[in-house]
């Protein structure tokens, strides 16, 4: 699995697994750090300053606000849940080199991908992935009670700290299972086929004319 990762293939999320190595993008930060430690809620990564190579201290973060994005994590601490999906086997994202113009194409295989396109020197097909996004509704509940709390922004910088018994009756398990339950319901309806977007990860360039990849082209066309 480490392989492919390195090999800068895109993975669905069913087959990734933290490993030590891989790399994290800390959105909060926006450094690329190194895992080097995996704990039981925690990770620890380390980051290189690229200018004189020297690295940074190690930095815990923790493993629930990891989401995998189908070549690496990213660190970020908000209520999302994001699934990268397996290749459906059939489409692409032809960017063509002369023109600049990007087209998506269902086909078979690449070969059958560049038929279409006779005559239209080269082209780079990306094997197309659905990332979906939904609302993680218990990280959502969660947090604002922990925003409520006594050491929450609430509390520390608005001064409106809300009473140990009244945030526990605020927050008693029947009350934040129904928020739990009416906030995925509510996502459900707004977005009933999700939110997501598209992912293509390592291209394979092909000559149009020959209909051959690049590295194999025997007319010249590259």
């Amino acid at each position: 699995m480490i392989d492919g990762l390195l090999c800068g293939e895109f993975l669905p999320t069913s087959e990734a697994e933290l490993q030590v190595g891989q790399t994290v993008f800390d959105a909060r930060t926006n450094t690329d750090m190194t895992i080097t430690e995996i704990n039981r809620t925690t990770i620890m990564g380390q980051a290189k300053e690229h200018a004189n190579h020297v690295l940074r201290p190690l930095t815990m973060l923790k493993k629930s606000n990891l989401h995998w994005v189908g070549t690496h994590w990213i660190h970020l601490p908000r209520p999302w849940l994001l699934t990268v999906e397996d290749w459906d086997g059939k489409t692409f994202i032809a960017q063509f080199h002369d023109s600049q113009a990007e087209l998506m194409v269902e086909a078979s295989s690449e070969k059958e991908a560049v038929l279409k396109f006779p005559k239209n020197g080269t082209v780079t097909l990306f094997r197309l992935r659905r990332m979906l996004i939904r609302l993680d509704a218990v990280a959502l509940v969660s947090g604002l009670k922990s925003d409520l709390g006594e050491n929450g922004p609430f509390g520390s910088t608005l001064d409106l700290l809300m009473s140990q018994p009244t945030l526990k009756e605020t927050f008693s398990p029947k009350i934040k299972n129904t928020l739990i339950d009416e906030l995925e319901k509510a996502w459900d309806r707004a977005a009933p086929e999700g939110v997501w977007w598209a992912v293509g990860g390592q291209g394979e360039t092909w000559c149009c004319d020959c209909t051959l990849p690049a590295l194999r082209c025997s007319c010249g066309g590259v």
